[in-house]
């Protein structure tokens, strides 16, 4: 078994071509001309590469596996450079968005457990709100109640003002009254009986109020 001088892989001794790359043994001729039984074949190009793929697409449309006008060019270094470089700024593009993702599912959770907070505590308040509310209107039926009882009281304290009033206004009348059967009798213990007559002449209205009391 020997290995191909191209790509280094093993080739059996029968082998023509090399199974991976598609070069040619090293001790095959390079066929450039048409041969009896076989078809049209590729010419040989000067760039090893591109001969490389032609011999392995002439082996394969030898057998009738690959028409001779549809041989595909191989990938040039370069280009699979590209594809690489390419696949690697994809890997590299996908895990910064998976740590992106990481850091907004985390950010996400975060807010999420402060709406959480934010919701318990304004559930709280408008507990405290309504609890709030109900001292509130029964304060205010006390102080209504309140100011119905001080209504109350102002009215009696009216009425007696009222009474306190009129039984002042009695008093004076009977003192009125007494005082000047008083001075009626001093009078009339001195002699003087035309003053004390004078004296309850001036009493008597008032002695009539306070006798009209009396009886009440």
């Amino acid at each position: 078994m020997s290995s191909c001088t191209h790509c280094g892989s093993p080739m059996e001794t029968t082998w023509k071509f090399c199974e991976q790359c598609g070069t040619p043994r090293a001790d095959e001729p390079r066929l450039a001309t048409t041969s009896p039984g076989i078809g049209p074949l590729v010419p040989l190009s000067s760039d090893p590469v591109e001969h490389t793929a032609q011999g392995h697409h002439a082996l394969l449309a030898k057998a009738g596996r690959l028409p001779v006008h549809r041989l595909p060019r191989r990938w040039s270094l370069a280009g699979v450079t590209l594809l690489v470089s390419a696949l690697i700024a994809a890997v590299v593009l996908g895990l910064l968005d998976h740590g992106q993702l990481d850091s907004t599912r985390a950010t996400l959770h975060a807010t999420s457990q402060h709406l959480a907070r934010t919701v318990r505590q304004r559930n709280s308040l408008e507990r405290q709100l309504s609890t709030t509310k109900a001292e509130l209107s029964q304060a205010q039926s006390q102080l209504s109640a309140a100011e119905n009882q001080i209504a109350g009281l102002q009215n009696s304290l009216s009425n007696a003002n009222s009474q306190i009033n009129l039984q002042a206004g009695q008093i004076s009348v009977l003192k009125t009254c007494l005082n000047g059967v008083v001075v009626a009798i001093n009078e009339a213990a001195a002699g003087d009986l035309q003053g004390a007559d004078a004296t309850l002449a001036g009493v008597g209205p008032s002695c009539q109020q306070a006798s009209a009391l009396i009886n009440q």
